[in-house]
C-alpha cells in the first residue's frame, strides 16, 4: 500500500525490485490494484460504511510495466507505477 500525490490509500502489488535506468538506486515496479477515497457524507438512519469507496485503478498509473522501451514487469495499461521502497508498506503477511 502507498499513498498517493492526493493522500488517498492506493493498494498495490509489488511487481518489480532493482535498479531501472532511468534513475540513481533502487526503485519498486508496482501494479495499482485499487484507490479508495472518502465517501460523501450520508443522511441519518443509512447504514454505515467504512467511509471509503474504492476507486478503479486504471489512470492512477504511469504506465503498464515497460519505461523507455524497457521492460521491467507487465500489468495493464495505466496501472503501473515505480516508487521508492520506503514509500511501501505492508498490509498483510
Amino acid at each position: 500500500m502507498l499513498n498517493s500525490k492526493k493522500g488517498l490509500p492506493v493498494v498495490v502489488e509489488v511487481c518489480f525490485v532493482g535498479r531501472v535506468h532511468f534513475a540513481h538506486g533502487v526503485w519498486a515496479g508496482v501494479r495499482v490494484l485499487s484507490v479508495r477515497k472518502p465517501k460523501a457524507p450520508r443522511g441519518k438512519g443509512l447504514p454505515a460504511s467504512d467511509g471509503t469507496e474504492q476507486l478503479k485503478p486504471t489512470g492512477f498509473g504511469r504506465n503498464d510495466g515497460k519505461l523507455s522501451g524497457v521492460r521491467y514487469f507487465r500489468c495493464p495499461a495505466s496501472t503501473g507505477l515505480f516508487v521508492r521502497p520506503a514509500a511501501l508498506r505492508r498490509l498483510h503477511r
